[in-house]
């Protein structure tokens, strides 16, 4: 009698291990996947700020307009070196090995917080340089 209920509370206990080892599992899986989406988007928004601080760069040099204000306040050069700043600060190297390196559920919900500012703050520098250059 004693050793069929050892026996029972093996098996059950052997079940909880095993739910929760496939939880844990899936869960891992699923923060990995996600882990590297953000990787992918951080390459890609590091790209978009490069590329559009070589064009604004482009053009302060051949328009001669350092001096030219884009929107109030904000000249040619204060808007590219708000770009380099954004750059440095949310989007560097060092930053993208911080993630790549890292588990820690905290830093990449922070990281994909700052990612989320940062893909706004592009795409709304992008919209102003776009309509600088057309008009």
């Amino acid at each position: 009698m004693l050793l069929n209920q050892d026996l029972k509370v093996v098996v059950v206990l052997s079940t909880v291990l095993l739910i929760y080892g496939a939880v844990w599992l899936a869960i891992r899986q699923l923060s990995l996947n996600k882990k590297q989406r953000m990787l992918t988007r951080y390459s890609e928004l590091r790209k978009q700020s490069l590329e559009l601080q070589k064009i604004t760069s482009n053009y302060i040099l051949s328009e001669d307009v350092s001096d030219k204000t884009l929107k109030e306040g904000i000249t040619c050069t204060d808007f590219y070196r708000q770009l380099k700043q954004g750059h440095v600060a949310n989007l560097s190297v060092k930053s993208l090995q911080k993630i790549k390196h890292s588990n820690n559920l905290l830093l990449l919900q922070k990281a994909e917080y700052r990612l989320k500012s940062e893909e706004q703050r592009l795409k709304e520098a992008r919209l102003l340089i776009s309509y600088v250059l057309a008009g």
